[in-house]
């Protein structure tokens, strides 16, 4: 028997987490509330009821393969997106070997003197691969130790990132978008590119979207670390709805797209919609560009740091400037002239 958890009352705004397990007896599901609202608290009570089911000591730092294994887990649940699991997965399985050739038993035996040493075996590599697998490092270590309450201190925290060329957002304005939009004949990826262009959703945002979740002129949303919001439908989405329906009325329930619109089939329609446009563009042309459009379009239109930050659901605003700090300095150039 494996236990798992579940906010089953989601749907009714409560967002109290649950224990989950097959009862073999009665041949059903069984709940138990564990009475938080907090997803890391409510996973770490996971792990230890699944540690105790299996005889292990709750009070001892785990293994870097189980604490692997647990965080990767914990991705899943949470985020849901695969793209970052296999980054997680892609980033973190060297340094669990590192810890198996260094004869590690629990992740509180690497020392800042290891951790530097695994970081020095990628200087061949270009310093954002380097920063990005520091990251993940450092993210790893930060959930584990407050999973397993580990007083111990991060050893990757001591550890500078490289310095980094910061490279501009590319992005498309409202007109480029809208020839991209008018240039994809299917629409099941049309409105994809909608939801990502017009509300500034992440591909799995959108590829998860339900009828549910679209209530009168706001669609809720679940993004990174399972953060709940609301968000505005603005005048041209609310037009691509319509389009997509066709005339039907919009079913209550339901998942909005098929099984076909994956990130790696939206990425491919997004280079042949820009390439029948006629196109031409610096950098990438992916699903993420459309969200870098819509914030970029909205700063260039006059909307405040502020208010773009809570459109696009970053935690502060000082994320947002930062990222899209370019756009303001050409604001900036044009707005000097005009003194």
């Amino acid at each position: 028997m494996k236990y798992e958890i579940e906010q089953k009352n989601k749907s009714k705004g409560i967002f109290t987490w649950y224990l989950r397990w097959y009862d073999p007896k009665t041949k059903a599901m069984r709940y138990k509330s564990l009475k938080t609202e907090n997803r890391n608290e409510a996973h770490r009570l996971l792990l230890q009821k699944n540690g105790e089911m299996m005889g292990e000591d709750w009070a001892k730092a785990p293994t870097f393969r189980k604490a692997f294994m647990a965080f990767l887990d914990d991705t899943e649940m949470t985020k849901g997106d695969g793209l970052t699991i296999r980054n997680y997965r892609s980033q973190l399985s060297p340094l669990v070997n590192f810890a198996d050739e260094c004869g590690l038993q629990s992740i509180t035996g690497l020392s800042f003197d290891l951790a530097n040493e695994f970081i020095c075996k990628f200087k061949g590599l270009k310093p954002n691969t380097i920063a990005q697998k520091l990251k993940v490092c450092r993210l790893f270590f930060k959930w584990a130790f407050k999973t397993w309450d580990l007083k111990a201190e991060n050893p990757f925290s001591r550890i500078k990132y490289p310095k980094i060329r910061k490279n501009e957002k590319s992005f498309w304005t409202p007109e480029q978008v809208e020839k991209i939009l008018d240039s994809e004949k299917d629409k099941e990826f049309r409105f994809c590119f909608a939801l990502m262009a017009y509300a500034g959703f992440r591909f799995f945002e959108a590829q998860k979207a339900v009828w549910g979740d679209f209530e009168g002129d706001f669609i809720k949303v679940m993004g990174k670390g399972g953060k709940f919001a609301k968000v505005p439908a603005s005048a041209k989405l609310r037009a691509e709805i319509g389009r997509f329906l066709d005339g039907q009325q919009r079913p209550d329930s339901g998942a909005v797209f098929s099984d076909r619109v994956t990130n790696t089939a939206t990425n491919r329609e997004v280079k042949k919609a820009c390439a029948m446009a006629g196109i031409k563009y610096e950098g990438r042309a992916n699903c993420h560009r459309f969200r870098h459009s819509f914030a970029s379009n909205l700063l260039r239109g006059g909307a405040s740091v502020v208010t773009t930050q809570r459109l696009l659901r970053h935690s502060t605003p000082m994320i947002t400037l930062s990222v899209y700090s370019h756009v303001l300095k050409e604001d900036l150039t044009d707005a000097v002239n005009l003194a």
